[in-house]
């Protein structure tokens, strides 16, 4: 609590404090300098720093600025460094930095801690510089309660001045034989002048002037300066002297200096500012200081201020008792060191995700409240991004785009301005605005999944369009459950509510769109997957190669197969390698899925595999007629790897078809695929929601039937089986080779005769000409279809070259196969060539 008056009479203690320096006996002062831009110069000073200064790297420290006196400079401040460092280590006061900054400057040894036209802005530079270099240069705290002022003489008018100029950066001053008042000392410099100066007239030069006339030229450098003066028996002559050459007070010079003065300065302090006042004087100041301390204490009392004022016997300079006392004093009112340590903080999580906002939280190590953060899409430029402050954790960040990656960072912000480092990046995704997802459905059976989370997944409310229009037959999951209308019933729904992992098989009575409104799936999925038949549902916007989203299935050897709505299939045949003729997973689609066992598929988006041997759907088959539109019911996939019927050349465009009881139940086209003629067929079973037999009766047997645009009849082909067996099964794989009756299928189960046959085509006489062992020779001409149409020779034919020729007027216009077959003692021979008959 502060004292108003305190009047103390110590011992005397004469020493001339103007010019005085005390060595620093190794306490830590570092001589450095900074360049002003208030003086455009570089000043030096001295900066005391505590003990421990150097071992806590997060402590920052309040200062006391000490203000030398006339005639100093910055090495002043070992005058008291000494007397500090001795109470900070016997705890006396807490650590504290001390800076002395040079105010000696030209022409008069001092500045008065001023502005002025004779020396520079030097008040500029202690408040503005020095302060600004000291806290980005040492670790002070950047406050007005831990910043005071301690000054002697000039060093103690600056205090006053400081203190009552810019009560907003300091909370305490001591200050020791200030010049309070010089009118009420005026005259006693008047005398001095008289006896320093040659007169009358009297002349007044810096230079050759004792203390007393140097003094009054620093007052009037600071109250009264005048580059212009008209003083001509001043030297120098850059100032208002208040004395004329009589040596008598010039009062229109000396009321220039009244502004100046501590009694004037401090009347703009109240109460309210909380300003702390130590000062003292000697009574026996030989600058006669005392008598105007003893006004200020008056004018102080005037002005309802506390203060303590302490006087003592001696002189001018300052005695340790002051020191001391003043120490004691302005570690009382300044606060301790802070640790402005800022921890990391770290857990950062983003939370709440909208496709506008996000809740963004981390962990404060330490006790801050205020954060900075920057936040900007994944892979931003963080030089120069101006980061948002926040106060509160966490903090919902908004105006963010939709279906969008981000990056952020957070860093802790102390009171005092220092940051821990930025932490990051933290990632997340915001969700997309609500999408609407469009699904085409055909006539008939589909296969459809979903990508979007509707606000009621329930099965009758994501199919109400198509319950309200009438065009829903039924839909079915994977495990049986079921949605239809059942008459005297109503809508049963036993699958509940949809599921973006699951695929449904769906059948409706017309094409038509089906339209679901949410959120979509963005990011990967795990799908559950039980042994054996799962119907997968394709939770993306984006379409993607199946092979590749299939993958981690196909390295573990759990998929044994999939098939689309189409009857498309992805599958390993033995000989063939992995099969897809699905191609990609596509945004509305299901698929039926069977596994070897129990597994979760993640669904994401790897680089497209290598594995994949494509083959995707040719043309339409139109040779054959199958009794079911659209897409096949439950379908069969039967892959046939090679065609073979003996000189017939096979060609891309023909078709093939699957029967069952001399149903067609599926067709395909042919396709040339290295080196060899195949096609895959989806074999429809017959579906139970129709009258019509409209597919394949499960377990009944497989037949094939070729045909070609310029065939008459197709011609009946057998199988050799690659992988499965000649049975129908739904959602089955039966691979095969097809071969002609008149084809080897085993390699050399026949050896070749070589034949030909001309004209061909031929209009009435067919030559035939061959090479035979010895043996008897059959020669007969075929139908497309194989059946015998004439025989031509049967007979003992010797070895070597043959022709015979055939008339050909009973034949209607056709193709013709000529079949020889020669039996030997060394075993048959055979050829077949094809001619067409004009």
């Amino acid at each position: 609590m502060l004292r108003k008056v305190f009047l103390r009479l110590l011992l005397p203690v004469f020493i001339l404090g103007l010019f005085i320096q005390s060595s620093l006996y190794g306490q830590t002062v570092i001589d450095d300098s900074f360049y002003s831009p208030a003086l455009g110069e570089t000043r030096y000073v001295d900066v005391y720093l505590p003990p421990g200064y150097d071992a806590s790297p997060d402590l920052h420290y309040p200062v006391i600025f000490y203000l030398h006196g006339w005639g100093g400079n910055q090495n002043d401040l070992s005058s008291i460094v000494s007397y500090t460092e001795q109470k900070i280590n016997n705890g006396e006061i807490e650590p504290v930095i001390m800076v002395c900054a040079s105010n000696y400057t030209a022409p008069f040894a001092g500045s008065m801690y001023m502005n002025s036209p004779v020396w520079g802005n030097f008040e500029d530079y202690m408040i503005n510089d020095l302060i600004t270099w000291l806290d980005t240069t040492y670790r002070t705290v950047p406050a007005r309660k831990y910043r005071s002022l301690m000054g002697h003489s000039m060093g103690a008018y600056g205090a006053f001045r400081y203190g009552s100029l810019h009560n907003d950066k300091f909370c305490a001053l001591a200050a020791y034989a200030a010049p309070a008042n010089m009118e009420l000392i005026i005259n006693d410099y008047q005398t001095h002048l008289k006896s320093e100066n040659p007169g009358p007239p009297y002349t007044f030069n810096y230079s050759s002037g004792g203390n007393f006339t140097k003094m009054i030229f620093l007052g009037s450098g600071a109250w009264s300066p005048d580059l212009n003066s008209p003083q001509d028996y001043v030297t120098p002559q850059v100032v208002e002297y208040p004395f004329d050459q009589q040596c008598d007070v010039i009062d229109t010079v000396f009321e220039k200096w009244y502004p100046g003065q501590v009694t004037t300065l401090v009347q703009s302090l109240t109460p309210s500012d909380s300003l702390g006042i130590l000062f003292g004087c000697g009574s026996s100041d030989e600058l006669y200081f005392y008598q105007p301390n003893l006004a200020l204490k008056d004018t102080l009392d005037s002005l309802g201020l506390n203060y303590e004022f302490i006087s003592y016997s001696g002189g001018h300079s300052m005695p340790a008792a002051f020191k001391n006392e003043s120490l004691l004093f302005l570690d009382s009112l300044m606060l301790s060191p802070v640790d402005m340590s800022c921890p990391d903080p770290a857990n950062l999580l983003a939370d709440n995700i909208t496709s506008s906002s996000a809740d963004l939280s981390w962990t404060e190590n330490g006790t801050n409240t205020t954060w900075q953060i920057m936040l900007d899409v994944t892979g931003f430029d963080t030089t120069g991004f101006t980061p948002v402050t926040v106060t509160g954790n966490p903090y919902t960040y908004t105006s963010l785009n939709g279906n969008t990656d981000y990056d952020w960072y957070v860093r802790s912000a102390n009171e005092w301005g220092y940051y821990s480092n930025w932490v990051g990046p933290a990632q997340f995704s915001t969700l997309p605005n609500d999408t609407t997802q469009t699904i085409q459905l055909i006539a008939g059976w589909n296969i459809n999944s979903f990508m979007v989370t509707s606000d009621s997944m329930n099965m009758l409310n994501i199919y109400s369009s198509l319950v309200n229009s009438g065009h829903l037959v039924k839909i079915i999951d994977e495990v049986g459950g079921f949605v239809q209308y059942i008459e005297g019933i109503g809508w049963i729904n036993s699958i509940g509510d949809m599921a973006l992992t699951e695929g449904y098989y769906v059948k409706v009575d017309t094409v038509t769109d089906l339209q679901v409104t949410g959120l979509p799936q963005l990011s990967s999925y795990d799908i559950p997957l039980i042994t054996g038949w799962n119907i997968l549902g394709y939770p993306f916007s984006e379409g993607q190669d199946a092979i590749t989203a299939l993958q981690p299935l196909i390295d573990s050897g759990l998929l044994i197969k999939v098939i689309d709505e189409t009857g498309g299939f992805i599958q390993y045949i033995e000989g063939i390698g992995w099969i897809n003729s699905i191609g990609d997973f596509l945004p509305g689609e299901g698929y039926y899925i069977k596994v070897s066992a129990a597994t979760t598929l993640t669904m994401d988006y790897p680089a497209a595999s290598n594995m994949m041997v494509q083959q995707t759907p040719g043309a339409e088959p139109v040779l054959f007629k199958r009794p079911f539109a659209n897409n096949p019911y439950r379908p069969m996939n039967i892959v046939v790897n090679d065609i073979r019927i003996k000189n017939m050349g096979v060609s891309e465009g023909d078709e093939i078809g699957v029967f069952d009881n001399g149903l067609c139940v599926g067709a395909g086209v042919v396709t040339l695929n290295d080196d060899r003629y195949s096609v895959s067929i989806a074999a429809a079973m017959d579906d139970p929601t129709t009258e019509e037999i409209d597919g394949y009766t499960p377990g009944d047997q497989i037949t094939f039937e070729y045909r070609n645009a310029g065939l008459n009849n197709p011609v009946d082909l057998n199988a050799q089986d690659i992988m499965g067996t000649k049975e129908y099964k739904p959602l089955g794989t039966y691979a095969c080779t097809l071969y002609d009756m008149f084809s080897d299928v085993q390699e050399n189960s026949a050896q070749a005769i070589e034949l030909n046959c001309y004209p061909n085509p031929v209009k009435d006489r067919l030559t035939i000409a061959f090479n035979s062992p010895a043996g008897r020779v059959n020669i007969e001409i075929l139908d497309i279809s194989g059946h015998e149409v004439a025989r031509v020779a049967n007979e003992i034919r010797n070895e070597g070259d043959h022709t015979l020729v055939y008339s050909t007027d009973k034949l209607v216009s056709g193709f013709y196969i000529v079949k020889i077959q020669a039996v030997t003692n060394d075993g048959t021979y055979s050829g077949f060539m094809k001619f067409v008959k004009m």
